[in-house]
């Protein structure tokens, strides 16, 4: 069965090393952003949203989103 709306797939990652510059972090993020759309889901997920745990005391949360017509 096909959604009716628009979704977001969301991705949460635990324990990674922030510690790296933000450039360095969104390169990540983009690279896994472009891992996911080749598995060619279904057209209504059309935005990714990445969560990134940060593994130093205190934890962080760094979060990006990447539109999925952008990825192309």
């Amino acid at each position: 069965m096909a959604p009716k709306d628009t979704l977001t797939y969301t991705l949460y990652l635990s324990k990674i090393d922030c510690g790296k510059s933000e450039e360095e972090m969104k390169s990540g993020a983009l690279a896994i952003a472009k891992e996911i759309n080749t598995l060619d889901w279904h057209p209504n997920f059309y935005k990714y949203e990445i969560f990134f745990y940060c593994k130093q005391s205190p934890p962080g949360i760094a979060t990006y989103r990447f539109l999925r017509k952008d990825l192309k």
